[in-house]
């Protein structure tokens, strides 16, 4: 029986070998989900608008675009034309012209669902990005209306900008379908951005996609590839040298790297504390480290490197260190009055030298995902590059064009989804 015992050991490892899966088979598991969630009806109706708006013909003439102009591929019906004609008349008058948008009817939002879905098939082998950008189009319609120089090319815009631009902007919406934006994640080629540093963000925001729809994997992925590039200074962030996101003391392309690494890294831990894995959970601690060490060596002393440290601090049952961040967030303005009595329950434990409680209420109720997430959105809102994207004519002009798809969508929304649940109602299939 002795020599049994080597074998029975062998096969009892095996099958819990057996049983694990690797990162690769999770990260294809979320791959499949992900494109479940953007090979849906509801994306395809909004890959045949942006399809109909990206095949206009250029004219610098915005008066001169009328319904004739409009004509989506083969549809029968001329109520269900009529409607689409309408709705992309709408989209342009709200984004860059100057009269109020008509208002539609249901019979309107009926016919409206039931013309995207003919178009749906019609348009499947279709690329969006064989046409030009949206940007472009509207560009080439209000030039001469509204006085400026077509600026998509002066800017060094393109598809791949756009695609990352119009996820930021539907994942602002916060009521728009999740599959809209990882639609549009999905378009962008990274090797056709024009810039490094806009490739550093581009993946950046997936990753940030990437969590919110539940996929840690994808997400620790991608934000491996960011800390790889930067530590092996393969990335000139040169454009971003004045630009500090987390308002960094220290300025200059060093400064910069050393700010995009340390955003990477805590994304990467908030990822693999997602996992539920022990391995994954020692390797965030890694990634806090390296966001701290990162944050402090360049000067940015704020919320994000207080939590941090005192999660760190507590991790390693360090009173005394917990309690040096502590004292700075019970009197920080940014935080609410939730989190201020959370700092306070924190500290009461830690002075009570029961640093246990402590790291369990800093974990579930104070340094989460959602609370560090939403502090870089805020801080990312006060750039300066930000401001002026928002103050330019693209930028108004995208954001108002994703307004307006906002509002009519939440309208015509239920007549897509009887359409996706009850194909019978308006032909074609459901997927």
């Amino acid at each position: 029986m002795k020599n049994a015992l080597p074998i029975i050991l062998c096969f009892v490892a095996l099958l819990f070998s057996c049983g694990s899966k690797s990162d690769e088979e999770y990260r294809a598991k979320e791959r499949k989900k992900m494109q479940d969630k953007i090979d849906s009806y509801t994306v395809d109706f909004y890959k045949a608008l942006k399809i109909t708006v990206r095949s206009l013909p250029f004219r610098n003439d915005f008066d001169s675009l009328n319904k004739d102009s409009i004509k989506p591929e083969d549809l029968v019906q001329q109520e269900e034309l009529t409607s689409i004609q309408d709705f992309v008349l709408n989209l342009f008058h709200a984004a860059v012209g100057d009269e109020e948008a008509q208002s539609f009817s249901t019979l309107d939002y009926v016919n409206l669902a039931k013309g995207f879905s003919e178009l749906r098939d019609n348009l499947k082998n279709k690329q969006e990005d064989d046409f030009p950008t949206l940007l472009e189009i509207m560009d080439g319609m209000t030039s001469v209306v509204n006085d400026h120089e077509p600026v998509a090319h002066q800017m060094g815009w393109s598809k791949d900008v756009e695609h990352m631009v119009l996820f930021a902007l539907i994942d602002g919406s916060r009521s728009l379908p999740a599959g809209f934006g990882l639609y549009e994640l999905s378009q962008i080629k990274e090797q056709d951005l024009p810039d490094n540093h806009i490739k550093v963000f581009a993946r950046t925001l997936k990753a940030f996609a990437y969590l919110e729809n539940g996929f840690p994997y994808l997400a620790e992925e991608i934000m491996t590839l960011n800390i790889n590039e930067l530590e092996a200074g393969r990335v000139d962030l040169s454009a971003l040298s004045h630009s500090s996101i987390l308002e960094a003391k220290i300025s200059g392309p060093d400064a910069a790297l050393k700010e995009w690494h340390g955003i990477s890294a805590i994304i990467r831990a908030f990822s693999r504390y997602k996992m539920d894995r022990e391995d994954k959970q020692e390797l965030a601690i890694d990634d806090l480290e390296l966001f701290l060490a990162d944050a402090e060596e360049i000067g940015i002393d704020n919320e994000l490197t207080w939590v941090t440290g005192t999660y760190l601090a507590l991790h390693n049952e360090e009173a005394e260190e917990a309690l040096k961040y502590l004292n700075k967030l019970e009197k920080s303005e940014h935080l609410g009055q939730d989190e201020l009595e959370v700092v306070a329950k924190i500290k009461g434990y830690v002075e009570e030298r029961d640093t246990e409680k402590a790291f369990i209420h800093t974990r579930d109720q104070l340094f989460t995902g959602k609370m560090v997430f939403k502090y870089l959105v805020k801080k990312a809102d006060r750039v300066e590059w930000k401001k002026m994207w928002n103050e330019s004519y693209p930028g108004k002009a995208m954001t108002k064009m994703v307004t307006y798809i906002d509002t009519e969508y939440a309208k015509v929304k239920s007549y897509i989804e009887a359409k996706a649940k009850f194909e019978n109602l308006l032909g074609g299939d459901d997927s």
